[in-house]
Formats: C-alpha cells, sequence, structure tokens
C-alpha cells in the first residue's frame, strides 16, 4: 500500500525531506520523492486549470447571458463561448486519471517511514539486530543487541529427541488423555501422529506385497469356541 500522497506536499504539511532520507535509508533514489511531486504538480495545475475554467463558465452566464436574457436580447454568441468553455473543461476533465495514474505509479514506488530502531543495512541477512536469545548462552546478554553477521556465542548442548518428545511437538499424540482411558504407557494418536502410523502400515503392506506374501485382516471376534 503506497504512503498518502499528502505526505510529499509541503503546503499540506508533509515533509518530503524526510521520505528522501528515508529512500535513502533503504539504499533507493531520492530522486523517486521529487518526480512523484512533479507528477502531482501536473495534477494540481491540471486541475486548477479545469477550476478556473469552471469559473469562467459562471462568469459568462452571469455577466454576459443573463442580462441579454433579461433585456429580451439575442445571446447566442455568448451561449456559444460559454459551450466551448465547456467543451475545453471536458477535454481536460479527461486527463486527470492520466496524469493521477503517471503520478500513483511513481508513488507506489516510495517505501514506508523507516524506524529509528530499524539497523541502516543493505544486508538484511548480515546486519539484522539480534536483541534476545533463548536459552541465555553462557557469555550472558551482555553480548546483546548485535548485528546477526557478527554475533558470536556459545550454543546450548543438545541431544536427539525421543520418539514420544518428537509425537508432542508435532502434535501427534495426547498421553495423559490415553493413560485415563486405558491405564498407564497409554496414548491417544492424533492428526499427524495418525497419518505417520497409517503410513508405516501402508508401507508394511507394499513392502510384504512385492515378496510374495498375502494380506490378511483378521475378523475382530471369534466364537468362544
Amino acid at each position: 500500500m503506497p504512503i498518502d500522497i499528502n505526505e510529499l506536499r509541503d503546503y499540506k504539511g508533509g515533509d518530503p525531506a524526510k521520505w528522501r532520507k528515508y529512500m535513502e535509508q533503504r539504499f533507493k533514489p531520492a530522486e523517486w520523492v521529487d518526480e512523484v511531486i512533479a507528477e502531482d504538480e501536473k495534477w494540481r495545475n491540471l486541475t486548477n486549470e479545469i477550476n478556473d475554467l469552471r469559473t469562467q463558465v459562471n462568469k459568462i452566464q452571469k455577466e454576459k447571458i443573463t442580462p441579454k436574457k433579461k433585456a429580451k436580447e439575442d445571446c447566442a454568441n455568448e451561449v456559444a463561448e460559454m459551450k466551448a468553455v465547456q467543451e475545453l473543461i471536458k477535454e481536460k476533465e479527461a486527463l486527470l486519471p492520466e496524469y493521477a495514474a503517471v503520478r500513483d505509479q511513481l508513488l507506489n514506488r516510495i517505501g514506508n517511514m523507516v524506524d529509528p530502531e530499524v539497523p541502516i543495512s543493505n544486508n538484511e541477512e548480515e546486519d539484522n539486530l539480534v536483541v534476545h536469545l533463548y536459552p541465555t548462552p553462557p557469555e550472558g546478554d551482555g553480548i546483546l543487541p548485535d548485528s546477526q553477521g557478527k554475533i558470536q556465542y556459545t550454543l546450548p548442548e543438545s541431544k536427539p529427541m525421543t520418539h514420544d518428545e518428537l509425537l508432542w511437538r508435532i502434535g501427534g499424540y495426547e498421553p495423559t488423555r490415553g493413560s485415563n482411558v486405558a491405564g498407564h504407557r497409554a496414548y491417544f494418536l492424533t492428526n499427524a501422529g495418525v497419518l505417520l502410523n497409517q503410513a508405516i502400515i501402508n508401507y508394511g503392506i507394499s513392502f510384504l506385497g512385492e515378496r510374495g506374501y498375502n494380506i490378511l485382516q483378521p475378523p475382530y471376534f471369534m466364537n468362544k469356541e
């Protein structure tokens, strides 16, 4: 979403110099701001011309046509003059959207304001500011803030996670409710856990089927005898 054009209009309280600085901080041409201002001035001048012509139409109507009509005099020339001005207004009004489109296209290139706390850099990967680390490294919080490309600290010790820790991380099982329903070490598989279990079953069926084994699913109930 582009900035408000009034931000670049000094007569509306805007500050073009501020936006030139923002563009420099983004490593973009500051001249882009001046290009927008120039096109906006063209649009504004055309708008003023149209307003002046409308005033001229009202003046012709009031000072020339109306008095002659009251005096029952011929005012064909004055009416023709007014219509010519009205036609000129239509021609200029047709240009307004074109002027505005050119201005707005240039305005879209202007970036938003740059927060004072944002590092000024042409390499966000290297100079992105690190303000917090979790867990806190042995070096402590005194090394912060620092740029991502320069900061050095000791990584915390890590060890491989167990299968139940992995399932818990992805929301794949529910141990508490499972224990309540079926006793110690019971669990519900959920979402990704169910899909993973079915994938392993399907892989086993496919693996054994390719080696000549018959696929068999027994009944869930048996006769007492």
